[in-house]
Order: structure tokens, then C-alpha cells, then sequence
């Protein structure tokens, strides 16, 4: 059964990574893929909910920050380590069309994916308007990571899974919180 998801995942990272290859993709997929191109913008927006967003937007805030950071911290190490799978990048068999530095840390679940899918989920509840855009963006993101060849796609989609269920997560969390905080008063 294994061998069965694992000839799936291949053939779809042979898809994305080699059948997709085009210039365009070429240069806006390692853009779209390195977060050191988003920390300013991201800041700016982040400093903007604080700032311009009242309580629903500090709230909001606070609640990303904290997420991310136990998103980012449950996925990086636990779960990368139970599974310990290699990235194709560094499987030489496999050929990978690599557009990134690569990394020897494990692939599965991708920790782009559930970052940035955890932080979609957590938006997406609070400013429903723009769900579309920010589950848009986290999917672009996700296809980014197999096109760059340093994740398959499963390790995306386990990554969207481990970031959706932390971002609701998160959300009863900050409910339970706010209720607290306002029984206190």
C-alpha cells in the first residue's frame, strides 16, 4: 500500500517539476517559494492588523504570531522526525529540477505548507470576504514547494492538513482565552 502513495507522489512531482517547466515559472516560483522575499510586505501587513485592524485585528495578530510559531515548532520537529522522509531534492535518482537552495532537513510534512495553510485558516475565519484569497495564495504556495523540487506533493497536502487543523486549533484556543479574559472582568 505504501509503495502504491509513494508511486503517486512521484509521479505527481514529476508533473509539477518537469511537466510544468517554463521560464515564467522559472523565476516567479522561487519568488513566490522563499519567504525572504514576504518578511517586509508581511511585516507591513501584520503591523497594519495592529495597528489599523482595532481589537478583532490585535486579537487576530497576536493570534498569527503565536500560531505560527506552534505550527511552525510542532511540524519542524516531531513530525519531520517521526516520518523522516528525504527531500527529492537530494534523492539524485530522482532528478529534480531545483530552482532553491536545498535543505538536509526531512520533507514530510512540509512546513511551508502548514504555515502558511494554518495561517489561511485562522484568516479565513476572521475576515470571511477574503477566504478565497488567502486559501488561493497558501495552495500557490503549497504547488511552489513541489515545483521547486524540495517537497513532493503528499508532503504539501500532509503539511495543509497539519496547518488547518493547528489554525482551528488555535481559534478555540483564543475563543476559550477571550472567555476567560471577559469572565475575569
Amino acid at each position: 500500500m505504501y509503495s502504491f502513495f509513494a508511486d503517486i507522489d512521484k509521479y505527481l512531482f514529476f508533473a509539477v517539476n518537469h511537466g510544468w517547466q517554463n521560464r515564467f515559472f522559472d523565476v516567479i516560483m522561487p519568488i513566490i517559494t522563499d519567504v525572504k522575499y514576504w518578511k517586509i510586505p508581511l511585516l507591513a501587513a501584520w503591523l497594519s492588523l495592529m495597528i489599523f485592524g482595532g481589537k478583532k485585528g490585535r486579537i487576530t495578530g497576536i493570534t498569527l504570531v503565536v500560531s505560527l510559531i506552534l505550527i511552525d515548532l510542532f511540524n519542524s520537529y516531531p513530525l519531520k522526525f517521526l516520518f523522516t522522509r528525504i527531500r527529492p531534492c537530494n534523492i539524485q535518482e530522482l532528478n529534480a529540477h531545483i530552482l532553491v537552495s536545498t535543505s538536509n532537513s526531512y520533507s514530510f510534512p512540509s512546513s511551508h505548507a502548514a504555515n502558511v495553510f494554518g495561517l489561511a485558516a485562522i484568516l479565513s475565519n476572521k475576515y470571511r470576504r477574503f477566504r478565497f484569497c488567502f486559501f488561493f495564495v497558501a495552495i500557490v504556495v503549497g504547488i511552489s514547494r513541489v515545483y521547486v523540487g524540495v517537497h513532493y506533493p503528499f508532503d504539501v497536502l500532509a503539511g495543509a492538513v497539519v496547518g488547518i487543523f493547528c489554525g482551528l486549533g488555535m481559534l478555540k484556543l483564543e475563543k476559550y482565552i477571550l472567555r476567560r479574559i471577559e469572565v475575569a472582568q
